[in-house]
Protein backbone atom coordinates (compact mmCIF):
# COMPACT_ATOMS: atom_id res chain seq x y z
CA UNK A 1 0.00 0.00 0.00
CA UNK A 2 0.99 3.53 -0.92
CA UNK A 3 -0.16 6.49 0.67
CA UNK A 4 1.98 9.47 -0.38
CA UNK A 5 -0.20 13.21 -0.52
CA UNK A 6 2.56 15.57 0.77
CA UNK A 7 0.86 17.93 2.34
CA UNK A 8 -2.35 19.09 4.13
CA UNK A 9 -3.11 21.76 1.24
CA UNK A 10 -2.77 19.15 -1.51
CA UNK A 11 -4.87 16.63 0.49
CA UNK A 12 -7.28 19.06 1.31
CA UNK A 13 -7.78 20.12 -2.44
CA UNK A 14 -7.71 16.37 -3.42
CA UNK A 15 -10.45 15.76 -1.54
CA UNK A 16 -12.46 18.59 -2.50
CA UNK A 17 -12.25 17.49 -5.37
CA UNK A 18 -13.56 14.05 -4.72
CA UNK A 19 -16.30 15.49 -3.05
CA UNK A 20 -17.83 16.50 -5.98
CA UNK A 21 -17.54 12.99 -7.66
CA UNK A 22 -18.79 10.96 -5.14
CA UNK A 23 -21.82 13.75 -4.42
CA UNK A 24 -24.20 11.74 -5.86
CA UNK A 25 -23.30 8.54 -3.38
CA UNK A 26 -26.30 7.09 -1.30
CA UNK A 27 -26.82 8.69 1.76
CA UNK A 28 -26.42 6.96 5.20
CA UNK A 29 -27.82 8.14 8.12
CA UNK A 30 -30.66 7.33 10.61
CA UNK A 31 -32.71 9.22 8.39
CA UNK A 32 -31.76 11.04 4.95
CA UNK A 33 -29.84 14.27 5.82
CA UNK A 34 -30.14 13.73 9.40
CA UNK A 35 -26.37 14.60 11.09
CA UNK A 36 -25.92 12.03 14.28
CA UNK A 37 -23.88 13.56 17.32
CA UNK A 38 -21.16 11.53 18.57
CA UNK A 39 -19.03 12.29 21.73
CA UNK A 40 -16.28 10.55 21.01
CA UNK A 41 -13.80 9.84 17.73
CA UNK A 42 -14.76 5.78 19.04
CA UNK A 43 -18.53 7.03 18.61
CA UNK A 44 -17.47 8.48 14.73
CA UNK A 45 -15.61 5.12 14.10
CA UNK A 46 -18.43 2.75 14.85
CA UNK A 47 -21.34 5.16 12.85
CA UNK A 48 -18.25 4.90 10.21
CA UNK A 49 -18.47 1.09 9.98
CA UNK A 50 -21.87 0.85 10.73
CA UNK A 51 -21.99 2.59 7.15
CA UNK A 52 -19.32 0.50 6.09
CA UNK A 53 -21.38 -2.21 6.32
CA UNK A 54 -24.20 -1.39 4.68
CA UNK A 55 -22.03 0.09 1.73
CA UNK A 56 -23.47 3.17 1.98
CA UNK A 57 -21.65 6.10 0.05
CA UNK A 58 -22.00 9.11 3.15
CA UNK A 59 -21.99 9.31 6.74
CA UNK A 60 -22.63 12.76 8.61
CA UNK A 61 -21.86 13.41 11.98
CA UNK A 62 -20.85 16.07 14.87
CA UNK A 63 -17.77 16.36 17.24
CA UNK A 64 -16.86 18.33 20.15
CA UNK A 65 -14.32 20.45 18.44
CA UNK A 66 -11.72 19.82 21.12
CA UNK A 67 -12.16 16.24 20.20
CA UNK A 68 -10.82 16.80 16.88
CA UNK A 69 -8.22 18.96 17.56
CA UNK A 70 -6.17 16.45 20.72
CA UNK A 71 -3.14 15.03 19.22
CA UNK A 72 -4.56 11.42 18.41
CA UNK A 73 -1.71 10.76 16.34
CA UNK A 74 1.99 9.46 17.41
CA UNK A 75 4.96 11.63 16.25
CA UNK A 76 7.54 9.97 17.78
CA UNK A 77 9.16 8.57 15.12
CA UNK A 78 9.44 11.88 13.44
CA UNK A 79 11.54 13.32 16.23
CA UNK A 80 9.35 16.28 16.30
CA UNK A 81 5.79 16.79 17.67
CA UNK A 82 4.17 17.53 14.15
CA UNK A 83 0.69 19.91 13.84
CA UNK A 84 -2.53 18.37 13.93
CA UNK A 85 -5.56 19.65 13.13
CA UNK A 86 -9.38 18.15 12.13
CA UNK A 87 -8.82 17.68 8.68
CA UNK A 88 -5.61 14.49 10.09
CA UNK A 89 -7.99 13.04 12.72
CA UNK A 90 -10.44 12.74 10.18
CA UNK A 91 -8.23 11.88 7.10
CA UNK A 92 -6.62 9.40 8.98
CA UNK A 93 -10.03 7.41 9.92
CA UNK A 94 -9.83 5.86 6.26
CA UNK A 95 -7.53 3.27 7.28
CA UNK A 96 -10.49 1.90 9.57
CA UNK A 97 -12.90 1.28 7.05
CA UNK A 98 -11.05 -1.57 5.42
CA UNK A 99 -13.80 -2.30 2.48
CA UNK A 100 -13.18 1.79 1.23
CA UNK A 101 -10.78 2.97 -0.99
CA UNK A 102 -11.15 6.07 -1.00
CA UNK A 103 -12.71 8.61 1.69
CA UNK A 104 -13.32 12.08 1.05
CA UNK A 105 -14.76 14.13 3.37
CA UNK A 106 -15.92 18.01 4.43
CA UNK A 107 -15.51 19.98 7.79
CA UNK A 108 -17.77 22.53 9.07
CA UNK A 109 -17.14 24.14 11.91
CA UNK A 110 -20.01 25.60 13.88
CA UNK A 111 -20.76 26.86 17.70
CA UNK A 112 -18.19 24.76 19.69
CA UNK A 113 -18.24 21.34 17.30
CA UNK A 114 -17.78 20.05 13.87
CA UNK A 115 -19.84 18.82 11.87
CA UNK A 116 -18.07 15.95 8.91
CA UNK A 117 -19.94 14.45 5.90
CA UNK A 118 -17.46 11.35 4.67
CA UNK A 119 -18.14 10.25 1.40
CA UNK A 120 -16.92 6.29 0.81
CA UNK A 121 -15.91 4.84 -2.55
CA UNK A 122 -15.36 1.00 -1.86
CA UNK A 123 -12.99 -1.32 -3.21
CA UNK A 124 -13.17 -3.05 -7.02
CA UNK A 125 -13.91 -6.43 -5.05
CA UNK A 126 -16.80 -4.94 -3.33
CA UNK A 127 -18.25 -3.47 -6.29
CA UNK A 128 -18.06 -6.76 -8.55
CA UNK A 129 -19.83 -8.41 -5.95
CA UNK A 130 -22.48 -6.36 -5.64
CA UNK A 131 -22.82 -6.42 -9.74
CA UNK A 132 -22.65 -10.31 -9.71
CA UNK A 133 -25.45 -10.33 -7.37
CA UNK A 134 -27.89 -7.30 -8.34
CA UNK A 135 -26.64 -6.56 -11.84
CA UNK A 136 -25.43 -3.19 -13.68
CA UNK A 137 -22.89 -2.32 -16.41
CA UNK A 138 -19.58 -3.63 -15.89
CA UNK A 139 -16.18 -2.70 -18.45
CA UNK A 140 -14.73 -5.49 -20.28
CA UNK A 141 -12.12 -5.83 -17.69
CA UNK A 142 -14.51 -5.87 -14.98
CA UNK A 143 -16.75 -8.15 -16.37
CA UNK A 144 -13.07 -10.54 -17.32
CA UNK A 145 -12.24 -10.27 -13.38
CA UNK A 146 -15.52 -11.62 -12.14
CA UNK A 147 -15.70 -14.05 -14.70
CA UNK A 148 -12.61 -15.58 -13.37
CA UNK A 149 -13.10 -15.29 -9.62
CA UNK A 150 -16.65 -17.18 -10.30
CA UNK A 151 -14.36 -19.92 -12.05
CA UNK A 152 -11.79 -19.94 -8.89
CA UNK A 153 -14.65 -20.12 -6.31
CA UNK A 154 -16.61 -22.98 -8.55
CA UNK A 155 -13.19 -25.17 -8.52
CA UNK A 156 -13.46 -25.18 -4.75
CA UNK A 157 -14.78 -28.33 -4.05
CA UNK A 158 -17.90 -28.27 -2.05
CA UNK A 159 -17.88 -31.57 -0.64
CA UNK A 160 -14.70 -30.12 1.24
CA UNK A 161 -15.17 -29.07 4.93
CA UNK A 162 -14.81 -25.42 5.51
CA UNK A 163 -11.18 -24.48 6.55
CA UNK A 164 -10.38 -27.25 3.24
CA UNK A 165 -12.12 -25.83 0.54
CA UNK A 166 -11.23 -22.01 1.59
CA UNK A 167 -7.32 -23.60 1.54
CA UNK A 168 -8.04 -25.21 -1.31
CA UNK A 169 -9.66 -21.39 -3.33
CA UNK A 170 -6.24 -19.28 -1.73
CA UNK A 171 -4.26 -22.24 -3.92
CA UNK A 172 -5.71 -21.46 -7.18
CA UNK A 173 -5.09 -17.79 -6.40
CA UNK A 174 -2.16 -17.46 -5.24
CA UNK A 175 -1.33 -20.08 -8.93
CA UNK A 176 -3.21 -17.42 -10.44
CA UNK A 177 -1.46 -14.49 -9.10
CA UNK A 178 1.86 -12.90 -8.74
CA UNK A 179 3.38 -9.96 -6.10
CA UNK A 180 4.17 -6.93 -8.06
CA UNK A 181 5.06 -3.82 -6.30
CA UNK A 182 3.43 -0.72 -7.76
CA UNK A 183 6.52 1.26 -8.13
CA UNK A 184 7.38 -1.38 -10.51
CA UNK A 185 3.82 -1.82 -12.58
CA UNK A 186 3.65 -0.92 -16.03
CA UNK A 187 2.02 2.26 -17.05
CA UNK A 188 -1.88 1.30 -16.07
CA UNK A 189 -1.57 -1.42 -13.71
CA UNK A 190 -3.47 -0.75 -10.67
CA UNK A 191 -1.89 -3.97 -8.89
CA UNK A 192 -3.96 -2.70 -5.89
CA UNK A 193 -7.47 -3.93 -7.32
CA UNK A 194 -8.54 -7.50 -8.14
CA UNK A 195 -9.01 -6.24 -11.50
CA UNK A 196 -5.47 -6.55 -12.22
CA UNK A 197 -4.79 -9.36 -10.31
CA UNK A 198 -7.53 -11.47 -11.75
CA UNK A 199 -6.98 -10.59 -15.41
CA UNK A 200 -3.27 -9.64 -15.56
CA UNK A 201 -1.80 -11.86 -12.65
CA UNK A 202 -0.30 -9.27 -10.72
CA UNK A 203 -0.83 -7.66 -7.49
CA UNK A 204 0.48 -6.25 -4.21
CA UNK A 205 -1.46 -6.59 -0.75
CA UNK A 206 -4.30 -4.73 -1.91
CA UNK A 207 -4.92 -6.38 -5.06
CA UNK A 208 -4.36 -9.71 -2.96
CA UNK A 209 -6.94 -9.22 -0.45
CA UNK A 210 -9.38 -7.63 -3.08
CA UNK A 211 -9.29 -11.19 -5.30
CA UNK A 212 -9.26 -12.53 -1.91
CA UNK A 213 -12.64 -11.12 -0.92
CA UNK A 214 -14.20 -11.25 -4.49
CA UNK A 215 -13.63 -15.21 -4.79
CA UNK A 216 -14.05 -15.96 -1.27
CA UNK A 217 -17.14 -14.06 -1.14
CA UNK A 218 -18.74 -15.87 -4.27
CA UNK A 219 -18.11 -19.59 -2.62
CA UNK A 220 -20.12 -18.41 0.06
CA UNK A 221 -17.42 -17.71 2.39
CA UNK A 222 -17.56 -14.90 4.59
CA UNK A 223 -15.27 -12.85 4.40
CA UNK A 224 -14.09 -9.09 5.44
CA UNK A 225 -10.67 -6.78 4.30
CA UNK A 226 -8.07 -5.99 7.68
CA UNK A 227 -5.82 -3.09 7.48
CA UNK A 228 -3.22 -2.78 9.30
CA UNK A 229 0.91 -2.88 9.53
CA UNK A 230 3.96 -5.48 9.48
CA UNK A 231 7.03 -5.67 11.74
CA UNK A 232 8.69 -2.68 10.13
CA UNK A 233 5.91 -0.41 10.43
CA UNK A 234 4.55 -0.69 6.80
CA UNK A 235 0.93 -0.35 5.84
CA UNK A 236 -0.16 -3.80 5.01
CA UNK A 237 -4.03 -5.14 4.13
CA UNK A 238 -5.00 -9.07 4.63
CA UNK A 239 -8.42 -10.45 5.17
CA UNK A 240 -10.39 -12.41 7.63
CA UNK A 241 -13.03 -15.29 7.31
CA UNK A 242 -15.86 -16.40 9.23
CA UNK A 243 -15.20 -19.89 9.90
CA UNK A 244 -16.76 -22.21 12.63
CA UNK A 245 -17.93 -18.70 14.33
CA UNK A 246 -14.40 -16.93 14.61
CA UNK A 247 -12.97 -14.29 12.93
CA UNK A 248 -9.64 -15.68 11.37
CA UNK A 249 -6.75 -13.95 9.34
CA UNK A 250 -6.54 -14.91 6.26
CA UNK A 251 -2.82 -13.18 4.41
CA UNK A 252 -3.29 -14.42 0.62
CA UNK A 253 0.09 -12.06 -0.23
CA UNK A 254 2.32 -13.86 2.27
CA UNK A 255 0.91 -17.46 1.63
CA UNK A 256 2.01 -16.51 -2.22
CA UNK A 257 5.53 -16.31 -0.91
CA UNK A 258 5.62 -18.02 2.68
CA UNK A 259 8.93 -20.12 1.57
CA UNK A 260 7.62 -23.65 1.65
CA UNK A 261 5.09 -23.53 4.88
CA UNK A 262 1.80 -21.24 3.01
CA UNK A 263 -0.49 -22.47 5.93
CA UNK A 264 1.46 -20.25 8.07
CA UNK A 265 -0.56 -17.29 7.31
CA UNK A 266 -3.86 -19.06 6.99
CA UNK A 267 -6.89 -18.41 9.38
CA UNK A 268 -4.67 -17.85 12.02
CA UNK A 269 -5.90 -16.39 15.61
CA UNK A 270 -5.99 -12.16 15.60
CA UNK A 271 -5.96 -12.53 19.52
CA UNK A 272 -2.48 -14.31 18.72
CA UNK A 273 -1.18 -12.61 15.42
CA UNK A 274 1.23 -14.12 12.91
CA UNK A 275 4.43 -11.73 13.27
CA UNK A 276 3.29 -8.90 11.11
CA UNK A 277 -0.20 -8.71 11.66
CA UNK A 278 -0.71 -5.42 13.36
CA UNK A 279 -4.56 -4.74 12.85
CA UNK A 280 -4.82 -1.03 12.07
CA UNK A 281 -7.58 -0.29 14.98
CA UNK A 282 -5.30 -2.06 18.03
CA UNK A 283 -2.65 1.02 16.94
CA UNK A 284 -5.02 4.02 16.10
CA UNK A 285 -5.80 6.28 19.18
CA UNK A 286 -9.33 6.53 19.06
CA UNK A 287 -9.28 8.34 22.60
CA UNK A 288 -6.17 9.63 24.63
CA UNK A 289 -5.82 7.11 27.02
CA UNK A 290 -4.97 5.19 24.15
CA UNK A 291 -1.71 7.80 22.93
CA UNK A 292 0.72 4.59 24.32
CA UNK A 293 0.55 2.71 21.11
CA UNK A 294 2.65 0.24 20.62
CA UNK A 295 3.80 1.17 17.02
CA UNK A 296 4.73 4.09 16.38
CA UNK A 297 4.35 6.11 12.77
CA UNK A 298 3.05 8.63 10.58
CA UNK A 299 0.24 7.14 8.90
CA UNK A 300 0.22 9.77 6.14
CA UNK A 301 4.08 9.36 4.76
CA UNK A 302 4.09 5.60 5.29
CA UNK A 303 5.12 3.44 2.17
CA UNK A 304 4.94 -0.16 2.32
CA UNK A 305 5.21 -3.45 -0.09
CA UNK A 306 4.20 -6.69 1.34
Amino acid sequence: MTRHIPNAAARRAYLRAAAFMLSAALLFSPAAGEIVPCATLRDAYFLGRAAEDARAGEVRFSLPAAVLNQPHRIHEDKGTPGEWDEHDAVWNMIYLFPSVYMMSYAVYPRDGEMRVDLYFYYRDGVRLLDASREGGPLSAPESAALEKAKAIAAGADPSLPPRERLLQLCGALCDAITFLDPRNAPEGWDVKSCITALTRGRANCQGYSDAFFLAASLAGFEVRYQNGWNRSGESHTWNRALIDGAWLDVDLTWMDSGGGNPEKYFLTDPSDPVPGHIPEESVWPLSPDQAGCAVKRDPLMVSGSR
